[in-house]
């Protein structure tokens, strides 16, 4: 399994697949700082299949986040801060 920082590296890949699978990494093996940058893909990228996989990286990062404790003030307002400018 790649590492979190190859998934990073590759999440920016002009090929979608690639996006995708840095994405599926990312949701395993992601923390709290690539939820910014997932949030953005999730809400902006331009392939649909990239957007449903960082969207779910997203919520599993914010499951595993919550398992361990209550969420932090940021990492939910990041969240519904995202969430609420979104207009599909």
């Amino acid at each position: 399994m790649p590492t979190a920082d190859e998934a990073r590296e590759r999440i920016a890949d002009k090929d979608v697949s690639i996006r995708a699978a840095a994405a599926r990494d990312l949701a395993e093996e992601g923390d709290a700082s690539d939820l910014p940058m997932l949030l953005a893909m999730a809400t902006g990228d331009k392939s649909p299949s990239v957007r449903i996989y960082t969207a779910a990286a997203v919520a599993d990062i914010v499951h595993r986040l919550r398992e361990a404790g209550p969420l932090p003030s940021e990492v939910v307002d990041a969240v519904m801060g995202a969430l609420r400018a979104f207009d599909p």
